[in-house]
């Protein structure tokens, strides 16, 4: 049973709850099609959305640091550039309507599988069509993380040494920025409430969804949803509603994330990862790209390799794994991935949606 736990640790929770989901619909365990499949992804997806960003620090945020933002921006903005330079490279070789997948993966890859859910709903890429770029994030993101960590040996021959003094700026070492701890468990009625608000505001923006794609077709009415309670999210951050976290909001969001994949799952073919080869090669170029300019530009700017590290991981493994690398390399910086994988959250969904319609352009021009 040990290697199986192994295994289990190795790859990211929602990926085993995808591909789970995926093997008990093809065993006939869960229904192939359902009208509660459709429900949760109009009415629990924006609530999941809503109840993981409702917790952002956006002030924490703007406290970074100079160094800390240039840094984000130089792992986010080259992420975006190679996947749409790949697409291009690639694009004889990609099944038809790659472009959806493309924002699909670049959602993930700037901020996570939240992002890369509602990207797909907004892009409505077909379900099948998801799997591949499941197994595709869940290798190369680990796959990268280890190369970072390997790449922490080598931050001295990196460094300019103006380094040493962005490094030691209070901004960076903070033993504990975000004030306080998490460790309260909320109580059954505080959780309670969560749902309500969040369903609530979910409802709100499907209302809102269908109200203005209606007037504007160019997204679908899920898609409007979407975004609508991505913004909303954000913009009631900055209220009190925030505390919503230390009653459970991000679990009860994740938890709701994870219902969504199940129906997600149920209505897939194992036979749609067939594709998974073609988007390794398209993830393998688009991630040699990025490290590569990540150095270019790195080095221009004189900032420390730990930086361009955490900031990179933070795009393309989240709020879990970019700690992990920020420690390898600076004792007392973990808190900083944390940060950066939050902002790379925040972005991801608008940043995923946009590439994908310039890759979509892109296409059509080749034609």
């Amino acid at each position: 049973m040990r290697p199986l736990r192994k295994l289990l640790d190795f790859f990211p929770v929602p990926f085993w709850v995808y591909f789970f989901s995926i093997l008990a619909g093809t065993l006939g365990l869960l229904p192939r099609q359902s009208p509660l499949y459709d429900a949760a992804t109009r009415h629990v997806l924006p609530m999941a959305i809503f109840l993981m960003l409702i917790s952002t620090p956006l002030s924490e945020l703007f406290s970074m640091g100079p160094a800390s933002v240039k840094a984000m921006i130089i792992g986010t903005g080259t992420i975006f550039f190679s996947q749409v330079l790949s697409f291009v490279i690639l694009l004889p070789y990609l099944p038809e309507d790659s472009w959806k997948a493309v924002g699909a993966l670049m959602g993930t890859w700037i901020g996570g599988s939240a992002n890369m859910v509602a990207i797909k709903e907004i892009l409505q890429m077909p379900d099948n069509a998801l799997s591949s770029l499941v197994i595709v994030d869940a290798i190369l993101s680990y796959a990268w993380m280890a190369f970072l960590l390997f790449g922490s040996s080598w931050q001295k021959k990196f460094d300019n040494p103006a380094g040493e003094s962005i490094i030691s700026s209070k901004t960076i070492i903070d033993e504990n920025p975000l004030g306080g701890n998490g460790d309260n468990k909320p109580s059954g009625i505080k959780m309670m409430g969560v749902l309500i608000i969040g369903f609530a505001v979910a409802e709100i923006c499907v209302w809102s969804g269908k109200f203005i794609g209606g007037h504007l077709s160019f997204l679908p009415i899920s898609g409007w949803t979407l975004l609508m309670a991505s913004t909303a999210a954000l913009l009631l951050a900055l209220t009190p509603l925030h505390h919503l976290k230390s009653w459970g909001s991000p679990r009860l969001g994740t938890l709701s994330l994870y219902l969504v994949l199940i129906t997600i799952g149920a209505k897939t073919s194992l036979s749609a990862t067939l594709q998974t080869p073609i988007f390794l090669v398209y993830g393998i170029l688009a991630l040699t790209m990025h490290g590569a300019l990540s150095l270019f530009l790195g080095r221009i700017f004189k900032l420390p390799l730990f930086l361009l590290s955490t900031a990179s991981q933070a795009n393309i493994g989240g709020a879990v794994s970019a700690p992990i690398v920020a420690e390898a390399y600076r004792q007392g910086t973990a808190h900083l991935g944390v940060l950066m994988a939050v902002l790379g959250a925040v972005l991801g969904t608008y940043l995923g949606v946009a590439g994908g319609y310039l890759c979509k352009t892109i296409a059509l021009w080749r034609g």
